[in-house]
């Protein structure tokens, strides 16, 4: 089943579709919602692919579409401050998250990402508080990452062979690296001063933490 059209619909500020039939949205979604704020969309199994969203969106919430294969780039969204894109298993690229300056919270919990293009400059989001990937099987490597990370979670990511770049984030309070099997070092972690909660639990393969004296 395909949307009607939107047009009509100008002073939309949110929209929510929980477990619909909808297979298409309209292509003019971009255009004339241009006071949307949150789009929300969850268990909607026929939905392959989205266009272009309004540049208005401050949040957007993508939640067990499992035929979900693309989202348009999202570069164009340059208030948006939260992310959720999760339980989303055919899913395979983020294109765009380099350029969202106001991006605070990311999640992708759940989907199986082979790249998150533009996740290599997330490190110039000087906002960016909460990342979240737990359970992203295909991930095998971090990039670096902002200094102003507060909130990181690594949980099941069972590929994932190194977190170097986690010495750096000065600012991280609680970091769960839970369940990452491949995981063998943890090196440094003398600067995470500001530390609160830490969680590796089932990582059978560290065999060297450093740097754990420094912290408080």
């Amino acid at each position: 089943m395909e949307l009607e059209s939107v047009s009509s619909l100008r002073k939309l500020k949110k929209m929510a579709l929980y477990f619909g039939k909808v297979s298409i949205l309209p292509e003019e979604i971009g255009a004339f919602l241009c006071r949307l704020k949150d789009l929300d969309i969850r268990d909607c199994h026929r939905i392959k692919s989205l266009p272009i969203l309004p540049s208005s969106l401050l949040a957007l919430t993508i939640q067990s579409c499992s035929l979900l294969e693309r989202l348009p780039d999202l570069s164009n969204l340059k208030n948006l401050s939260k992310l959720w894109v999760t339980e989303c298993r055919k899913l395979s690229e983020i294109k765009g998250l380099g350029n969202l300056p106001s991006l605070k919270d990311l999640d992708t919990t759940g989907c199986l990402l082979m790249r998150l293009d533009g996740l290599e400059r997330l490190d110039r989001l000087h906002n960016f508080k909460r990342l979240r990937m737990d359970s992203c099987r295909s991930l095998t490597r971090l990039p670096k990452l902002p200094p102003s990370l507060e909130k990181l979670s690594l949980s099941g990511c069972e590929q994932l062979g190194e977190i170097e770049v986690v010495a750096e984030l000065e600012s991280l309070q609680k970091l769960d690296i839970s369940s990452c099997r491949s995981l063998m070092k943890l090196l440094n972690l003398s600067k995470l001063q500001r530390l609160e909660l830490f969680d590796m639990r089932d990582c059978e393969s560290i065999t060297e933490i450093s740097g754990l004296r420094g912290t408080e």
